[in-house]
């Protein structure tokens, strides 16, 4: 589980104490506008050590919510980490949903706590076979390898040592791929899927249900995220801004 912090005056501190204790922090209630978000996360990720005043931070107006045009299941993973860009932390918020049928998701896991919770058999595969990606479609990103690269799977963070991965996307033409080195396609698949299975059995895995306004702030360093499927037509915006 993650903390949750109030919007108060300390709730730039607060944050910044969750983030670094648990690597992750839920703020109920904050209903910010994008930009008003965008702001919230700069502040933490700054050096403003002082009282905020939360009217600082720009409040939402009322959205007519408008049918979603769908979204894939993201998987976990670390963001921007194909491109070799990692953000640090990310703030994500629930404009509008529809809870009698729950989508999109916010799914966390903190892997510098749950590495001790995964087998060594598992860790040792994922050293001795580290991972490697492709990207199809390289327009958005020109400056990739046309060809199969290789990405680090373990990253050392100031809260200890966490996994660096990208788990692929189950769908027909995915905007990546993802093998282990000198394993076949097969083999690769199953040791992903049980990646995959121990970092859901983790005591620090979260599938977070949306609640108008909350904030989900996360530090991308230690933390994988991915987001459930959005069903087209479904009544749900979610919003992220990162630094």
């Amino acid at each position: 589980m993650f903390p949750t912090v109030s919007f108060t005056d300390d709730v730039v501190h607060d944050a910044r104490t969750a983030l670094a204790e648990s690597g992750a922090a839920l703020i109920t209630g904050a209903g910010l506008s994008d930009a008003g978000l965008a702001a919230l996360v700069s502040a933490i990720h700054g050096d403003h050590q002082g009282r905020t005043d939360p009217h600082a931070f720009e409040k939402a107006n009322a959205l007519q919510p408008q049918a979603a045009s769908g979204m894939f299941p993201l998987p976990l993973h670390r963001d921007a980490a194909l491109i070799g860009r990692p953000t640090r932390i990310i703030g994500f918020q629930s404009s509008y949903t529809t809870p009698e049928t729950p989508t999109g998701l916010l799914e966390l896991v903190d892997t510098v706590r749950a590495i001790n919770e995964i087998d060594q058999d598992l860790l040792d595969t994922l050293t001795e076979h580290p991972l490697e990606y492709c990207v199809p479609d390289r327009r958005p990103f020109p400056f990739l390898p046309e060809s199969w690269f290789r990405r680090p799977v373990f990253t050392q963070t100031s809260a200890g040592q966490a996994l660096r991965v990208i788990l692929p996307v189950d769908i027909a033409s995915p905007p990546w791929l993802v093998r282990l080195v000198g394993l076949d396609d097969a083999e690769s698949r199953k040791v992903l899927r049980e990646l995959d299975t121990q970092l859901r059995g983790s005591t620090t895995f979260v599938a977070h249900h949306w609640t108008p306004g909350d904030v989900f702030l996360v530090d991308n360093s230690r933390v994988l995220h991915g987001i459930t499927a959005v069903p087209a037509g479904a009544l749900h915006r979610t919003v992220r801004q990162s630094v």
